[in-house]
């Protein structure tokens, strides 16, 4: 027998060795194993490997599943996570497979048994059946014109037929075999034709020009950076494109970075591409599709896979393109377990399989905008809108306006004239809830989460105050906990407070709240969104789930409340997140016929990022941004790792903290090492968190230094701490 290494999902960075127990199976195949005292469902990485261990005391590979095994391809992404963001191997199967296939309860719901007759039980087996079995006749008459039968339909013909039927296989005169629950897909013959595909619009100049840059160079690996204001039409770059790769046998992946812009990209794929099998992955759809369109893309049965960051792992065997849509933002990034960056993983893939891949942005991030300026991607500008042009954006100074009211008194006469000529309004706030918190006047008491160090959120509607870290609820309490007086206050808006001040001072307005408190419930989103196009919404308040990607041809002016709020964070990335912010959301202003407006409310409004929003002057901002970092020596000019951790007694996870800080300098004298500080919320749910950042000029003296601090912390199976590794964190 040989010996097979096994990946399983536990916390541990091995692969694990078995016997093949003289069954049938190839790398990348679905096993089920004995571990420890349960079964495991884990996914062969390795055959007739070396071991370590005595062959007697090695266990035995139980079952090989009828499942379509892992693609090569798949199984070096996957080892290629692991080692890159130091995450054990079976964890990171666990995260880019589908969970339907990991699961040992659906183990039998993708193989069945299927029984055949035998040539002795078709010619003199079965012979003496009792003329009153009228129900076991029908079942051996249909065994006959059958070449075989699954166990369901012979449960369908006699309600005993089972045993029947297995009493006959005893006597030789049936067989037994294990088949898929359901047909596996096959691969499909790669043929399309330029008939597959509808016709497209007109394109600008430079859209043309981006258009045949990038078809010219779909044999080889290239990252190409589409830089477009917002507006100017990039995704009708990508499906020219597309076409491009579709016509030639090839199959696309497209990634976006939220759910709620699957719906509106999907249905112009498909108007585009009526013909294509385009298929769409995000986290709400079930276990079972998220299998099944798994299963349909690693056969090359899916010709346009679009998805957010989970589809960067599905197989695709004819892959020739890879766009990343908004190619800036953070949810790109896992912040949870395996945190990886679909972006970056994106572009490793595209570099593998030699094909091209085009970043999408209004506002490339920094690292992105630097590799451009650099020469290693290649910048291409799209600085004009099809239809209308960039909206007017009015800086209004907001510090000595004293009306009282959280709407300034230019946006509420904009306002007032876009409902007169039947346009829309977006009102953009990014916090839910009415206030920020509550405030005793008397005292200065704050509501405080008594499990975090945050303060918990009011919201009205429901009377309560909730902890947007931890969850925690609790009634609002009409006096003071401390000093019993009535005199309490929520400084700061939410959403909810703006809905209030906006029905207040537009009462004939038909007023439309989305956030995630309005959007829980499944549809609520598309089911807005459609309210919106329609016409029927006249003001719409929203969170950043409305500031990219969406289209709506009636709205002409967006308010920008809270601008202030990141601008001097302690998060040194916070200025380009602001700045990305409010580009993409002004960017939603004027995308129709009409041009559009927008007004941004700040206290500082001769800060530089408010001068450059006004001139849509993303270089000056990027440019201002990239000096700065260099200064202080921050990516990406350099390369960053931040150890975060967490304990139910602080002491106990500085000590970790101190100790790996300890051993980075005994064994790196080029990576910086940081003193271990809380993080920014320093306990949530009880739970207090720090985190110690690393930091190296080279991204391999860096990878040097966290691969040795990962075995370390492996070893000493730490059970007090929890604990991971964050390799190029959005922010420290």
């Amino acid at each position: 027998m040989a010996v097979v290494q096994v990946a399983i999902d536990v916390p541990v960075d091995q692969l694990f060795d078995y016997h093949d127990n003289a069954l049938q199976m190839e790398e990348g195949s679905f096993v089920l194993v004995p571990f420890r005292r349960i079964k495991k469902i884990g996914v062969i990485f390795r055959i007739n490997p070396k071991t370590s261990l005595p062959i007697r005391d090695l266990k035995n590979i139980e079952e090989v599943l009828l499942l379509p095994p892992v693609s090569p391809e798949t199984l070096k992404l996957i080892e290629f996570n692991s080692k890159y963001y130091c995450h054990p191997i079976g964890q990171v199967v666990a995260t880019f497979l589908p969970g339907y296939v990991r699961k040992t309860k659906n183990k039998d719901k993708y193989q069945s048994v299927s029984y055949a007759l035998t040539t002795q039980g078709r010619t003199n087996g079965i012979i003496n059946l009792n003329s009153r079995a009228t129900n076991l006749a029908k079942l051996l008459d249909y065994m006959k014109n059958n070449d075989a039968v699954t166990a369901m339909q012979i449960r369908s013909l006699s309600s005993n037929g089972i045993e029947k039927v297995d009493s006959w296989v005893e006597k030789g005169w049936a067989s037994r075999q294990i088949v898929p629950a359901f047909p596996l897909t096959k691969l499909k013959n790669k043929s399309l034709s330029s008939s597959t595909i509808s016709g497209g619009l007109s394109l600008t100049e430079d859209q043309l020009s981006a258009v045949n840059k990038i078809n010219s160079n779909l044999d080889k690996f290239k990252v190409w950076v589409l830089h477009g204001i917002t507006g100017s039409g990039k995704t009708e770059v990508y499906l020219e494109v597309i076409k491009e790769v579709s016509e030639k046998g090839g199959q696309t992946l497209v990634l976006v970075p939220e759910i709620n812009l699957t719906p509106q990209l999907e249905s112009r794929f498909q108007r585009r591409f009526p013909l294509l099998n385009i298929s769409f992955l995000n986290s709400k759809i079930s276990e079972q599709r998220r299998f099944e369109i798994w299963d349909d893309a690693r056969a090359g049965n899916v010709d346009i896979l679009l998805g957010t960051r989970l589809s960067i792992s599905a197989g695709l065997p004819h892959l020739g393109l890879i766009v990343v849509d908004e190619e800036h933002d953070s949810s790109y990034k896992q912040q949870e377990g395996l945190r990886y960056s679909a972006r970056d993983i994106a572009i490793f893939r595209a570099f593998r399989s030699n094909i091209p891949i085009v970043l999408g942005s209004a506002t490339p991030s920094l690292e992105t905008y630097k590799n451009g300026l650099d020469g290693k991607f290649e910048i291409i500008k799209i600085n004009s809108r099809p239809k209308a042009n960039l909206p007017l954006i009015s800086v209004v100074d907001i510090s000595k306006d004293q009306h009282g009211l959280s709407i300034c008194q230019e946006l509420v006469k904009k306002i007032k004239a876009k409902l007169k000529n039947k346009e829309q309004t977006l009102i953009y706030i990014n916090r839910r809830g009415f206030s920020s918190a509550l405030i005793c006047n008397s005292c200065g008491w704050v509501s405080d989460c008594i499990r975090c160090t945050a303060r918990m959120t009011f919201h009205k509607k429901i009377n309560k105050l909730i902890c947007h870290y931890c969850g925690y609820k609790s009634s609002k309490t009409e006096c003071c906990p401390a000093c019993d007086s009535s005199d309490l206050y929520g400084p700061g808006q939410g959403t909810q407070s703006i809905e209030e001040d906006i029905k207040l001072l537009f009462p004939e307005a038909k007023v439309l709240r989305v956030d995630s408190d309005t959007t829980k419930t499944k549809n609520a989103f598309s089911e807005m969104r459609s309210r919106i196009i329609s016409g029927e919404i006249d003001i719409i308040i929203g969170t950043q789930m409305l500031s990219k990607g969406h289209d709506f041809p009636k709205l002409t002016l967006v308010g920008i409340l809270e601008a202030d709020s990141m601008l001097y964070s302690s998060d040194y990335s916070a200025p380009e997140k602001l700045f990305q912010h409010l580009i993409q959301v002004s960017g939603r202003a004027g995308r129709g016929t009409k041009d559009g407006e927008v007004v941004v409310q700040t206290c500082f409004p001769n800060h530089f990022l408010f001068q450059a929003l006004r001139h849509h002057n993303y270089d000056l901002v990027a440019s201002f941004l990239l000096k700065e970092r260099q200064a202080v020596g921050f990516p990406p000019f350099a390369y960053q790792v931040v150890l975060r951790a967490e304990a139910q007694e602080s002491e106990k996870l500085f000590e970790l903290l101190r100790e790996v800080a300890n051993f980075t300098q005994k064994i790196s004298e080029v990576v910086i090492v940081h003193d271990p500080s809380p993080a920014i919320i320093s306990k949530i749910a009880g739970r207090f968190r720090g985190q110690l950042l690393l930091q190296a000029k080279t991204r391999s003296s860096l990878s040097f230094v966290v691969s040795r601090i990962f075995q370390k912390l492996q070893k000493k199976q730490i059970t007090h701490v929890k604990w991971a590794i964050d390799r190029d964190p959005l922010g420290i």
